[in-house]
């Protein structure tokens, strides 16, 4: 199995260590808590910027070039990814370079150039085109259907931003940003594989040994989820509509989180569950459709994601909230239940086998405050009822509850009607 340790350096860098001696890669995870919710509209997707801009060369590697290819002789290749409410950097990497990892992505953090500021906001502006239609307004499904839950709140922005708040930041404000936000005590540092904790935690107390302390200011509260149904029509020409449903959910540390977990194993997880077989299987509404729990530090949201042809749309949604009323309706079997719980323990079973999987666990988990272990998570999953399933579905899964968006070209009057707007 494996070995959790933890510690900090002296200026409080959090390190985590996740011994997997019958592994043989790996896995490095640093972790910033700041992300697109600590923004304003003003500097839209600054954070995102900020990690591109992180990239671009530090001290000891001043290009590009030379700090993306600095791991290259232990297989290693630091990518990033901006979030919400983290920011992370990870690679995967041959045990025996975890400490040339540690020190190169400490630099890349704590000591970069901010170099070609102009060059990278070109492609990033390109990388927000991906989103925008040629009017360049903005055409994804989930970004409209969380400005209906969201309104003006942070977590209603996008992750990259808009053409117009990109096209403001300067290396002023990057540089600002980074003063501000990357300190010691928003960083947690997880490494799994063989490894030896006092090591990587001595090699963390040298690499980050120039990082200011203290911890930059907490975000504005998520606000409540808002009375529905809401339902938010955009237009665009392609060959499908595009839907989203949102439900409110709750945080990780809530009593009810491992009945959303099973609930969404019961919709979505395998081809037996519940909208493969209603939605693909027995109505051929979409070739694909799936849930998913994005859950925050204080709140939660329930997703449904599908497409289909425009004219198809409104039997579509109609469709899944038959499926998803059915949850209360049509009580799980035990075989269902039983079905979902061992997939469950599977996954948690799987994980002691990955690198990647355990420092994500372990380090981002961390930062966000999840303290369950794998093992906790699954005996919460294993100790739900039926009646938590049927409880939690008929008070949350209903019209009242729903935030929805279709992107796309539907017939708009059926599509309010089918929600009795």
């Amino acid at each position: 199995m494996y070995r959790i340790e933890r510690g900090r350096t002296p200026n409080g860098v959090r390190v985590v260590t996740v011994e997997t001696p019958h592994l043989h890669t790996a896995m490095l995870n640093l972790s910033v808590a700041v992300g697109s919710r600590d923004e304003t509209p003003e500097c839209s997707g600054v954070s995102h910027f900020l990690e591109h801009i992180l990239f671009r060369g530090c001290e000891d590697h001043p290009t590009s070039l030379e700090l993306n290819s600095a791991l290259d002789r232990w297989g290693g290749a630091l990518n990033g990814a901006t979030g919400q409410e983290l920011t992370t950097f990870e690679t995967a990497i041959a045990p025996e370079g975890i400490e040339r990892a540690i020190g190169v992505a400490a630099r890349m953090l704590v000591r970069p150039l901010f170099r070609d500021v102009e060059l990278e906001r070109e492609v990033i502006l390109e990388e927000i085109r991906e989103e925008v239609d040629e009017h360049e307004r903005p055409i994804d499904a989930d970004l409209h259907a969380r400005r209906l839950v969201f309104g003006a709140h942070p977590l209603a922005l996008p992750l990259a931003g808009s053409l117009e708040s990109v096209a403001q930041i300067d290396e002023a404000m990057l540089r600002q940003w980074h003063a501000e936000r990357y300190r010691a005590d928003a960083m947690l540092l997880c490494v799994a594989g063989p490894v030896e904790h006092e090591r990587v935690l001595a090699a963390c107390a040298r690499a980050f040994e120039g990082l200011p302390a203290g911890r930059p200011p907490d975000p504005l509260p998520a606000p409540p989820f808002p009375p529905g149904p809401r339902l938010r029509l955009v237009p665009h020409g392609e060959s499908q509509s595009d839907l989203r449903l949102l439900f409110p959910a709750v945080p990780e540390h809530h009593a009810d989180h491992p009945v959303f977990v099973v609930l969404r194993r019961l919709l979505d997880d395998g081809l037996a569950c519940r909208l493969q077989q209603e939605i693909v299987e027995a109505r051929g509404l979409a070739y694909s459709v799936s849930a998913g729990i994005d859950a925050l530090r204080e709140a939660a949201l329930f997703e449904i994601e599908a497409a289909t042809a425009h004219e198809k749309a409104p039997r579509l949604l109609a469709a899944l909230l038959d499926v998803l009323s059915g949850l209360h309706r049509t009580p799980p079997s035990a075989e269902e239940l039983d079905r979902v719980k061992a997939r469950a323990r599977f996954a948690g079973q799987a994980l002691a086998d990955s690198v990647s999987q355990l420092a994500a666990y372990f380090g981002e988990g961390a930062l966000l405050g999840i303290e369950q272990t794998p093992a906790e998570r699954v005996a919460a999953i294993e100790a739900v009822t039926c009646d938590d399933v049927v409880r939690v579905a008929s008070e949350v899964f209903c019209r009242e509850h729903l935030a929805a968006a279709v992107v796309g070209q539907p017939p708009p009057a059926e599509l309010r009607q089918t929600l009795g707007l």
